[in-house]
């Protein structure tokens, strides 16, 4: 049994070249949550909307650099959606992790980034950086104030989820019976309380619901790389 995230499934089906179908090797028993990046941007950059970020990244060509957690990862995805679906150009600087991203951006050498809530919100809350936007379809309950790109670029959406997985082949009783026990457990009022802080949302759903989350995230992915050309590797 492992606990993974939209991440883990990214990298074990298109950047870790595996020698089977990752999709078909793993048993979702039950997802946890799911959250929402937020697009964050450097307080120098004049912009305080999405729109206003894409009218000035027309307007100064190539002038913006974008951070990430690293090639392949779901900051890097959501940067590279968001040049494709305004039409915009953005320079990719990948990190071995938020972190340094987030120190860059505060210090204004790189422009904007997408982050995990719990990563960036503590920043924006302090006044360092500026949140411009979440990355689901619609407004996350825990940040109503922030509008969804998806209010500028329909369809837009890139989220992420922690769940637990296990090895294909474990009998459907206790795929059922641990599905069970973890979504009472995510329904307790201090669980509820933990997961709303960093952002994120219980999913309390059956294994076939965190099964088509995975499929549909996965094929989410492959589509937008082959829109957008990136290499994962």
């Amino acid at each position: 049994m492992i606990v993974g995230s939209a991440s883990t499934m990214i990298e074990a089906a298109l950047i870790i070249q595996l020698p089977y179908d990752v999709e078909k090797r793993i048993a979702p028993i039950a997802q946890f949550n799911s959250s929402p990046f937020i697009l964050a941007a450097a307080r120098g950059l004049p912009v305080e909307s999405v729109q206003a970020l894409i009218a000035y990244a027309k307007a100064n060509p190539a002038a913006l650099n974008f951070a990430s957690s690293g090639t392949g990862s779901s900051g890097h995805l959501a940067g590279e959606l968001l040049k494709h679906s305004a039409g915009i150009d953005m320079t990719h600087v990948p990190y071995k992790g938020i972190g340094p991203g987030l120190v860059d951006l505060m210090g204004g050498r790189i422009q904007v980034l997408f982050g995990s809530t719990t990563a960036v919100m503590p920043h924006v809350n302090s006044g360092k950086i500026r949140a411009l936007a979440v990355s689901s379809l619609q407004r996350a309950k825990t940040l109503p104030a922030l509008p969804a790109l998806a209010e500028t670029l329909p369809g837009y959406e890139v989220i992420t989820w922690w769940g637990m997985l296990g090895p294909d082949g474990i009998p459907a009783p206790v795929i059922v019976a641990l599905n069970g026990e973890i979504n009472q457990i995510l329904l307790l009022p201090e669980m509820r309380k933990i997961v709303g802080a960093d952002g994120a949302e219980i999913a309390n759903g059956s294994p076939e619901q965190f099964r088509q989350v995975i499929t549909k995230g996965l094929a989410s992915v492959r589509d937008m790389v082959a829109k957008t050309g990136i290499k994962l590797h």
